[in-house]
């Protein structure tokens, strides 16, 4: 093979794409900000990746690692963003200016980043149209063990992508499926946004289990030891309600555990029952900190969304507000957190049936 697949990004999920599908033979490009490089500096010396786990293991060579976002995009016929969702604006002031006309930006995962990225980009003046993914889950469970190594702890036998605009849908999920056989396609990215688990799964069990993340000073295993029965039973409350935001706009959303079940990470079972028997998750370590992003990022990112949507269509999400209220205190997250956070997208005044003519058609 010989097409050209860009990914942006130094991080965990983004380290682990760009070796496996390296490995699978495609041209890889790599992409990460000058100032970020020293993170992955070894692997812009050698252009190599090693890793192990679930999909094998082995060296993959890295066709191009570059700081430079027009080079990497240019010839590109798509383009993964695979960053943690807190920092899609950043790229979206850097990229507006970049595309070519047609190409496809698939953010992996998206926690509604391709609302919030068109929104940002066309308030920027971005001339040339271009289609965008968005999963609802990252394709790996996996961790670096060092600048150029990974381990892949789960590959997702399935995982959902919405487009924006979905009449784009069956194209864009052919080209991504060259990539991601597991990839399938969701309704529009309403569902995607709302099918992402980890805002439900995170913020509220690790603040349930915040004495204890802070008294192990490091020492902690969330999915192991601190999903108990009883915060398995409040993460469950919780996720009703954005089962009840789905419901509101036409999406038939699966509940948490069922969802979690259907992607590989735990048996079949409550939500207790499926986490308590996840070879998956059970070995992850941490949260070791309260700024950890199953706080800082699924809080104002995931769940503030979620209320957003909650309050717009009058669904009550008083377990959503609450989760949001304490861990603002605990993290102590002030505004400069929520202007980067994707309630910006342009929808707020939309009616229902605006707002699913827009995420179908592109168009206000």
């Amino acid at each position: 093979m010989s097409e050209k697949v860009t990914i942006l990004g130094g991080g965990n999920g983004a380290i682990t794409a760009a070796a496996e599908l390296s490995a699978n033979g495609f041209e890889i490009t790599l992409f990460e900000f000058a100032e970020l490089a020293n993170n992955i500096a070894e692997i812009f010396e050698t252009r190599e990746i090693e890793y192990d786990g679930v999909v094998g293991s082995g060296v993959a060579k890295i066709a191009k690692v570059t700081s430079d976002i027009g080079e990497a995009l240019r010839g590109a016929e798509i383009i993964y963003l695979i960053i943690p969702s807190m920092y899609h604006h950043v790229y979206a002031d850097a990229l507006w200016d970049k595309f070519e006309e047609g190409q496809c930006l698939v953010l992996l995962p998206g926690t509604f980043g391709a609302l919030d990225m068109i929104h940002r980009m066309r308030s920027r003046g971005m001339a040339v149209d271009i289609t965008i993914g968005e999963s609802d889950a990252l394709p790996y469970a996996t961790r670096r063990k060092g600048v150029n190594k990974v381990h892949i702890f789960h590959k997702l036998p399935e995982f959902g992508v919405g487009v924006f605009p979905a009449e784009h849908t069956k194209s864009t999920i052919g080209k991504i499926k060259k990539h991601f056989p597991a990839a399938t396609a969701l309704p529009d990215v309403l569902a995607s946004g709302l099918n992402n688990a980890n805002p439900a799964l995170h913020p509220l069990g690790v603040l349930l289990n915040v004495g204890r993340i802070e008294y192990s000073k490091g020492n902690f295993y969330y999915y192991e030891e601190g999903f108990t029965d009883s915060v398995a039973h409040a993460v469950e409350a919780l996720d009703c309600e954005r089962l009840a935001i789905g419901k509101v706009l036409g999406i038939d959303l699966p509940d948490l555990a069922t969802g979690l079940q259907s992607v590989g990470y735990g048996p079949k079972g409550d939500l207790w029952e499926t986490i308590n028997g996840s070879r998956a998750l059970t070995p992850i370590l941490g949260p070791s900190y309260v700024g950890n992003r199953y706080l800082t990022e699924d809080i104002p990112i995931g769940l503030n969304m979620w209320r957003s949507l909650g309050e717009q269509f009058n669904v009550g999400t008083p377990l959503i507000n609450s989760t949001i209220a304490i861990g603002e205190v605990v993290c102590k997250l002030g505004p400069d957190v929520y202007r980067r956070s994707n309630t910006t997208c342009g929808i707020a005044e939309m009616s229902v049936d605006e707002l699913k003519k827009y995420v179908s058609t592109g168009k206000l």
